[in-house]
């Protein structure tokens, strides 16, 4: 899907997560299964775009049909300054230190991790292309990588 109907919501504090049956974010973290968190800095507005932006392009229809969840973590300035409890907590737990960075999880356990824009970027896409094709078969045998 590249039409880009995923956007970025306008950045507050917190945990969202993308809803493909209205095309919006709401509170909360993505369900369990295979989701992508991504987290980003309050005032990181094109690094959210971007990010998501690669990750629609390859794994849009997944997420479209629910087989992929979607997360959005945001705190002001990563956990050192964060006024929401659980966006801090997991900028804590997955030490995040660079915006954007997209972690992917499986039932809660990270599987990778893509941190900076240079990562998400180049990195993030082919992981995605790979984890698509697996859950598009109907394997889950993706190996965990950092």
């Amino acid at each position: 899907m590249s039409g880009g109907r995923i956007r970025c919501p306008r950045l507050e504090e917190g945990v969202y997560h993308y809803d493909p049956s209205t095309g919006e974010w709401k509170q909360g973290p993505p369900r369990s299964g295979y989701s992508l968190l991504v987290f980003v800095n309050l005032f990181c507005s094109k690094g959210c775009e971007r990010a998501i932006r690669l990750i629609e392009q390859v794994a849009g229809k997944l997420i479209e049909e629910g087989k992929l969840g979607l997360g959005l973590v945001v705190c002001t300035r990563f956990k050192r300054f964060c006024l929401d409890k659980q966006a801090r907590g997991l900028f804590a737990s997955y030490n995040v230190f660079a915006s954007p960075t997209v972690v992917v999880l499986h039932n809660g356990t990270p599987i990778a991790s893509f941190k900076g824009s240079l990562r998400v970027e180049e990195d993030m896409p082919r992981f995605l292309r790979h984890l698509a094709a697996e859950l598009k078969a109907g394997l889950h045998s993706t190996p965990p990588i950092s």
